[in-house]
């Protein structure tokens, strides 16, 4: 790889880590009109899923002056992220990514490979609709049904779920009757258990195997 891939990389590492512990501060103790002007800054600058992942793990709030502004910190850093993952694709050309990874999946692990890309694609996009559609939809009414979301977070997609549900800081419980003690489950904590037995998958296929 050209030499300034490797400066770039190192730069979104850093800002990441920066932009997570200025989030994860905030969201443990009120701090100056500095702070707020920090939260926003550091999204733009390549900082977004570091303040991503924060905002969902530390459940960051936005007090006295920044009030005003939660709406804007909570949307701005998944509007970054993925423009800037536009503004990285484009720099690298979206066919030349595409095929690279295609191609190294189905190389490494077959049509599991292409499988799995496909179905977490799903699920990342199923989990947007369904969680968005609460916004939209009228009487609660899901535009994805369980029956639906369920097998596809199951059956391999539940690492894109998972993506998706940080991105966006999905947090609540998503069935409004209590007793779907299942698709609460899956919708929350078991959404991580799979997951996490799915990226295994993905290391025994892509590294191990």
């Amino acid at each position: 790889m050209p030499f300034y891939v490797y400066i770039l990389i190192a730069y979104l590492v850093i800002i990441n880590i920066i932009s997570g512990v200025v989030y994860a501060i905030e969201g443990n103790q009120p701090s100056s009109l500095l702070s707020a002007a920090a939260l926003i800054i550091l999204p733009i600058v390549g900082g977004s899923f570091g303040a991503c992942v924060c905002n969902y793990v530390c459940d960051t709030e936005y007090r006295e002056l920044r009030a005003s502004l939660q709406k804007i910190l909570a949307y701005l850093p998944p509007i970054m992220f993925f423009c800037h993952l536009i503004l990285i694709i484009y720099i690298f050309g979206f066919g030349n990514i595409v095929s690279f990874v295609w191609n190294y999946s189905i190389e490494k692990a077959g049509w599991i490979g292409g499988y799995l890309w496909i179905i977490n694609i799903l699920g990342f996009i199923l989990v947007i609709i369904r969680k968005s559609s609460n916004y939209f939809a009228p009487w609660w009414t899901s535009l994805i049904p369980d029956l639906v979301l369920i097998p596809v977070l199951i059956l391999g997609g539940a690492t894109g779920g998972v993506i998706a549900k940080v991105l966006f800081n999905f947090k609540e419980d998503w069935s409004c009757d209590c007793t779907k003690v299942f698709q609460n489950f899956i919708y929350n904590a078991g959404m991580f258990v799979f997951s996490f037995a799915h990226i295994v998958a993905y290391v025994y296929f892509f590294v191990i195997k």
